[in-house]
């Protein structure tokens, strides 16, 4: 598990692995653990949606968690007092819990555990942790136990290793912030694999499901990619949302959403920023908007959309408007998935598809790949099937004598 073994993997997404400290594997995936990331290369505290105002006073060295060498997560270092973890209050990921004070929290996807550090960082009720990888569960409560603060054994945090959809259908609790942070895989997209991969999690059944366990004033926090070249992540969260709110009755959905953005990394200006989508059942009292107010003047976060306060239009249609000609128009898929078509990271429209121009400046040029793999195939079946099918048929029909008859093929 050290990844020190007789054999073991060198190369991986075409470049040479380096740093590695622990590796693990089970039977869907394959665990490392490295002493080096680009992105914290800086050693200082890195959280994804860090806003633009926090000003680092000291240096903080991660380690980087990585699942199939593509989606990875910060382990960070915690040795119980919470004052090391001041920066995750400048994180957009966090922005649910300026909100909602001693909650009750349930963490969907532990990876390295910064999500239920942002708890413990403000002092929540108690926070769960659902991981439906068994391999990062052990790693954080195994070698790298002391580490990451013994979070396994902390008396706020309870580490589920489960499906968080079936977890979450099988309880009664409810809670106060359920947070769902940048959850995904995209360690096959290299190749274009696995764009029409089912996702359980991101479909109107299911966020139906995850707010009918929250509490009255309870909130889903969804947080998804907002760059240049990606706020169709965020566009399709944010219709997700309103459909989730409208089946559960809610008619007006504008006073129940709130949308915040990072403006830009303060030191990894390369990175691209992070939305944050957070939904109730209830409407968001005055108290909670200027609360978010305080909070985005305090931390350097952009407002994309508040009740009153929109500064994108797309999120301001799918929010308040008829939305239908916006999803007809726009050139990715905005519409909400469902359990019968799960795929939510799957954006492209056949009509997008076959725009090259279109697709040269979006983040799914991968994506067409993959398509254009699968139409490709498609043809070649056709072919195929119509030589060693339809043509020997024929040639039998025009060779056989008029008299024998012919069974029909089952």
């Amino acid at each position: 598990a050290n990844g020190k073994g007789l054999i073991k993997v060198l190369w991986t997404k075409g470049s040479l692995e380096k740093n590695l400290l622990y590796e693990q594997w089970n039977s869907f995936s394959r665990i490392t653990v490295k002493s080096f990331n680009p992105l914290i290369a800086a050693k200082l505290p890195f959280s994804w949606g860090l806003g633009s105002s926090y000003k680092p006073e000291r240096e903080m060295e991660h380690l980087w968690l990585d699942i199939d060498s593509a989606a990875g997560t910060p382990l960070t270092p915690f040795t119980g007092d919470t004052a090391e973890l001041e920066h995750l209050s400048f994180d957009v990921n966090s922005v649910a819990h300026h909100l909602r004070k001693d909650a009750r929290v349930l963490v969907v996807g532990v990876g390295g555990g910064i999500d239920l550090l942002s708890a413990l960082a403000f002092d929540q009720k108690s926070v769960e942790g659902v991981e439906i990888n068994e391999s990062i569960i052990q790693a954080l409560t195994g070698p790298f136990a002391e580490y990451t603060g013994h979070l396994g054994q902390h008396p706020k945090v309870t580490l589920v290793n489960d499906e968080a959809r079936s977890f979450i259908e099988r309880q009664q609790t409810k809670y106060d912030i359920i947070q769902i942070s940048l959850i995904d895989t995209f360690a096959a997209s290299s190749a274009g694999a696995f764009v029409l991969s089912e996702h359980s999690l991101y479909t109107v059944e299911a966020w139906k499901l995850f707010l009918s366990r929250l509490n009255e004033r309870g909130i889903l926090s969804v947080t998804r990619w907002y760059g240049e070249s990606t706020p169709v992540q965020t566009y399709r969260t944010v219709s997700l949302a309103v459909e989730a709110l409208q089946q559960l009755g809610v008619k007006n959905a504008k006073e129940h959403i709130l949308v915040l953005t990072n403006k830009r990394h303060p030191y990894l200006p390369a990175m691209a920023p992070v939305a944050t989508v957070l939904l109730s059942k209830e409407p968001f009292s005055p108290a909670d908007l200027r609360a978010v107010r305080a909070v985005v003047e305090q931390s350097g976060f952009n407002v994309v959309y508040l009740p009153g306060e929109a500064k994108d239009a797309v999120v301001n249609t799918l929010i308040t408007q008829n939305a239908a000609q916006l999803k007809s128009e726009y050139p990715f898929n905005l519409e909400a998935p469902t359990d019968d078509k799960p795929f939510f990271f799957y954006f492209l429209k056949l009509k997008t598809f076959l725009n090259r121009e279109a697709l040269a400046s979006s983040a799914f040029d991968e994506q067409a790949k993959a398509v254009s793999v699968l139409y490709t195939l498609l043809i070649l079946v056709s072919v195929l099937s119509y030589l060693c099918i339809i043509v020997p048929l024929r040639s039998f029909k025009s060779k056989a004598p008029k008299n024998v008859r012919r069974r029909n093929l089952a």
